[in-house]
């Protein structure tokens, strides 16, 4: 507990990442000048939008308890001077879940983002979008994860997984290709395999 505790205390966020330097907050001229951005001592994992505009970040300030087993993360988001901080999806969101924001990609608009959450021991994916939008893409019932955001800015995919018995011996999981659009509709698998 103590280890994950200053892993994310330390993440207090001088933020250093590859990325395109011209892009950069941290850019002057040809110096590279390390900023702090978050200051909660919270903050981890940070992912530029493809336009260089804006930070989305992993936070467990508002969910951060040292009595509790684990770190949940809420998804916030950022202008990439630091200024602007606001969540795109916290414990608010869906009042009486434990949340956990897994994963985050962001779409080439910079401006929708597909996210995995763990949501009270579920697998979901979502679309945020930087005006606090919000669609679950899959059902409560599925394992979903992986999402991605495809080129044209219209659909994304991700894996479903599905436990079956397999000749009433032995369970298997398989995992199921899924394209949906952006907006949750004409959700189509695409093929499966066993993982």
């Amino acid at each position: 507990m103590m280890r994950q505790i200053i892993k994310y205390t330390i993440l207090a966020f001088i933020l250093f990442i590859g990325c395109d330097i011209d892009k950069s907050p941290l850019s002057n001229n040809d110096n590279v000048v390390p900023m702090q951005l978050t200051s909660s001592g919270h903050d981890c994992e940070s992912f530029w939008s493809p336009d260089g505009n804006h930070i989305a970040f992993l936070t467990s300030k508002n969910t951060f308890n040292p009595l509790a087993p684990g770190v949940f993360f809420e998804l916030w988001v950022m202008n990439k001077d630091g200024s602007n901080q606001r969540p795109l999806f916290n414990k608010d969101d869906l009042p009486g879940e434990t949340i956990h924001v897994k994963s985050v990609t962001w779409c080439l608009d910079s401006y929708n983002i597909v996210i995995e959450i763990n949501i009270s021991q579920r697998s979901e994916i979502w679309r945020v979008d930087l005006d606090n939008n919000k669609i679950r893409l899959t059902s409560i019932n599925e394992k979903a994860f992986h999402p991605i955001c495809a080129p044209n800015l219209t659909q994304i995919a991700f894996l479903i997984r599905v436990t079956t018995l397999f000749y009433n011996s032995y369970w298997i999981d398989t995992n199921f290709l899924y394209i949906s659009n952006l907006n949750g509709s004409e959700k189509k698998i695409t093929c499966g395999w066993p993982s």
